[in-house]
């Protein structure tokens, strides 16, 4: 294990090799346990890829690489970093390691731990007993609340790595830095995909909705080709087209969870419509009034009727 300070604009000291006490190496093994938990979550994204084969290579250093190996590894993969650093990204550790995970497999990568509270206190027990408050300055993140780090594991494919899930649009230099290509999550992902069928074939919706139940989760390659043989109209051609698109998303839609239930909605000034796709394809219409506004009609074979509550005072 080692660490150095990356900071925008500046170079940090050559790393070191570092000792742990057992409280420090459980520290830092509750975030990787913390962050591996969160990648392969059911509703989270497929494991990233290395999109840079010269990041990849520095990511195999730190995990099967001589201890020259990996420090020069963590060295330039700080490098990296720093150079994708600007004033709006925080300063902070980064922490090079390679250990076993609880299942004695091993594990290697980088986590970006930055402070997460400038001042905190502490109780201490002394060995009389009793207890003791001590301040602390320069709290780092609690395991859980890591926002960056990439990790590659016995369990995942060559080329293949976990990144940390918690990234806005802000913190995506991480991922940017390092060669790492993240792609969307399943609920993200089904978004994108029905958003970017509208477009590209509308009228094949309905019968893309009703049979997307029916297809197996898959890459979405697959999933599209699966969905072309329910729905001839949806021919290899417009699926090239959809997955073209997909690929565009900052976060790539790279597979499809066709267990995700997908909802539809309408919002016309401060009224919403909307519920699961299938149904609302089923059930409501747009047309065009020949005066030039649209109308939303709900077919239903009950009447309809109100009900009302009331929210805060505005």
């Amino acid at each position: 294990m080692t660490y150095t300070r990356v900071a925008a604009g500046e170079a940090g000291k050559p790393p070191q090799l570092h000792q742990l006490d057992a409280a420090t190496a459980e520290f830092l093994l509750e975030h990787v346990r913390s962050l591996i938990k969160k990648a392969t979550k059911d509703d989270g994204a497929p494991p990233a890829r290395f999109a840079d084969p010269d990041a990849h290579e520095l990511f195999r250093q730190l995990y099967s690489g001589s201890s020259t190996q990996f420090l020069d590894a963590t060295r330039r993969l700080a490098e990296r970093l720093t150079e994708a650093m600007d004033g709006r990204t925080s300063e902070g550790l980064l922490v090079a390691l390679r250990t076993e995970s609880d299942d004695a497999e091993i594990i290697a990568g980088v986590l970006k731990l930055q402070t997460a509270a400038e001042h905190g206190a502490v109780l201490r027990q002394l060995e009389s007993g009793d207890l003791q408050l001590a301040t602390v300055t320069g709290m780092l993140e609690r395991p859980g609340d890591l926002e960056k780090g990439a990790l590659v594991a016995q369990s995942l494919k060559d080329g293949e790595v976990f990144c940390a899930e918690r990234l806005s649009v802000r913190a995506r230099y991480f991922p940017a830095a390092l060669g790492i290509r993240r792609f969307a999550a399943a609920a993200p992902a089904a978004k994108a995909f029905f958003d970017t069928a509208q477009k590209v074939a509308p009228a094949l919706v309905p019968q893309i909705a009703r049979a997307w139940p029916s297809i197996e989760p898959d890459h979405t390659r697959e999933v599209l080709a699966r969905l072309g043989d329910q729905v001839p109209e949806l021919t290899p051609q417009l699926q090239e087209q959809i997955v073209e698109v997909l690929e565009t998303y900052p976060e790539p839609v790279a597979w499809l969870d066709t267990r995700r239930k997908v909802k539809e909605t309408y919002t016309v000034g401060g009224i919403t419509l909307s519920g699961p796709i299938e149904e609302m394809r089923r059930q409501v219409s747009r047309v065009q009034t020949p005066e030039g506004p649209w109308q939303l009609m709900l077919d239903c074979t009950d009447e309809p009727v109100p009900s009302h509550s009331a929210s805060a005072v505005r």
